[in-house]
């Protein structure tokens, strides 16, 4: 389950029922399988286990960039973690191939894994599915294709299909095939308050533990340097003071990309969305002790030429407005750069 920490938008958001329980009432425990980015695994623990607590078993497991675990409880609660990028109910048949999944006994169970995920919704939110597997143009898989699209009305759509289902060799079994049915109709990493896309824009897990890695604080003063797209809905309500306050300085160009102020009024804090000149930013010095940046990479954004002067600036600048102890957590691939910085700061000029 590959993926890049910056992902395209793929969505505008999702609506759940709410009203309803949605959960699997022949076993107290559900099967999943959470989808993560290269890294984020240790921070996605433990927010599952902070959510859930005993609820959540999580199972051993070396690929850094899946979870398997038991949940007991409401399958909709599953879709407020905000480290993950996808989640999937997981069913484990004990056949040799795909083949035998049509028989009758394993498609109606394949069929009511689906219908638990088209129960967390309304009903006109999943019109269309997608099947992601080994040989899927197959004739095996075109008739599996064909039996879900019969029972349930959903038409097969191979490239925007809102219910994903993965068909793959058992990960937890010795022999066997599992379904992963993915319970939303787009990652969990597509903010809703994302109304377009920007390349360039970071994944939103990813911005969650920027954040997180600052260990927030009642009364933080926070600012999101160069923030672009990312916004407060990043931070998890667990994780977000209700005290202090926050400022965003954004890219020129970017508010028109997301719900902005909506955005910010939705917070537990009071937050001020700012367009400065990152290098030269309108506050007084020793102001934040929490800050976060997502500088130019000089691929998607930027350029490398530019970068080499742009750099500097600005962790001069956000060194200017910290205050003492303050925490800074930044992002990039221009590494050099940071080190070259480091040594100029420590060596002196």
């Amino acid at each position: 389950m590959r993926r890049t920490s910056r992902e395209p938008l793929q969505d505008k958001g999702r609506k759940s029922k709410g009203s309803s329980s949605v959960h699997n009432r022949s076993n107290p425990t559900t099967l999943i399988c959470c989808e993560v980015l290269q890294g984020v695994k240790p921070f996605a623990c433990k927010e599952l286990l902070h959510r859930f607590g005993k609820r959540v078993s999580i199972l051993p497991g070396d690929d850094p960039e899946t979870i398997f675990l038991r949940y007991q409880g409401d399958i909709h609660e599953l879709l407020r973690l905000r480290t993950i990028v996808a989640i999937y109910l997981v069913q484990h048949f004990p056949v040799p191939r795909p083949r035998s999944l049509l028989g009758q006994q394993h498609l109606q169970a394949l069929l009511q894994q689906i219908e638990i995920v088209r129960r967390l919704y309304p009903a006109h939110i999943f019109t269309s599915f997608r099947v992601s597997a080994a040989g899927e143009d197959s004739s095996t898989f075109a008739r599996i294709k064909a039996e879900i699209s019969q029972a349930t009305g959903l038409t097969f759509d191979p490239e925007e299909g809102e219910l994903l289902l993965r068909i793959r060799p058992s990960s937890l079994q010795t022999s066997g095939w599992e379904l992963l049915t993915r319970i939303s109709p787009r990652p969990l990493s597509v903010r809703p308050w994302r109304v377009h896309n920007m390349e360039g824009a970071l994944n939103a897990t990813i911005a969650t533990v920027m954040i997180e890695m600052t260990s927030p604080r009642p009364n933080d003063r926070f600012l999101n340097l160069m923030c672009g797209l990312r916004h407060p809905p990043h931070r998890t309500p667990a994780a977000l003071p209700r005290q202090g306050r926050h400022w965003l300085r954004y890219r020129r160009g970017c508010t028109g990309l997301c719900k902005g102020k909506p955005a910010c009024q939705q917070t537990l804090c009071p937050v001020e969305l700012l367009e400065m000149d990152a290098t030269a930013l309108q506050f007084p010095a020793n102001t934040f002790n929490a800050i976060c940046t997502d500088l130019p990479w000089g691929q998607l954004v930027g350029s490398h030429q530019h970068n080499a002067d742009l750099y500097p600036r600005v962790l001069a600048e956000a060194a200017r407005v910290a205050a003492p102890r303050a925490r800074l957590v930044l992002l990039t691939h221009e590494s050099n750069y940071l080190r070259a910085y480091y040594k100029t700061v420590r060596n002196g000029p």
